[in-house]
């Protein structure tokens, strides 16, 4: 996994580090699968506060990446 990590960095001659590209590629398949649950209404009936729960998992995701969250 590893090397293909390291291969995607390179071909955009980028120096960021492997851990890094790991957590981005965590925190994008996070925002698709909360996305696809919303859309295909996976949430309903179990949290109601929608918009709060995103918030709060791309808040989670942006910590993960390292990005600053919104508070």
């Amino acid at each position: 996994m590893r090397a293909d990590l390291r291969t995607l960095i390179e071909q955009q001659s980028s120096d960021l580090p492997d851990d890094v590209l790991d957590r981005v590629f965590l925190a994008w398949t996070q925002l698709f699968g909360l996305i696809t649950f919303e859309i295909f209404g996976r949430l309903d009936g179990t949290i109601e506060a929608v918009a709060d729960y995103f918030t709060h998992h791309m808040n989670l995701m942006a910590d993960l990446v390292g990005l600053p969250a919104e508070r």
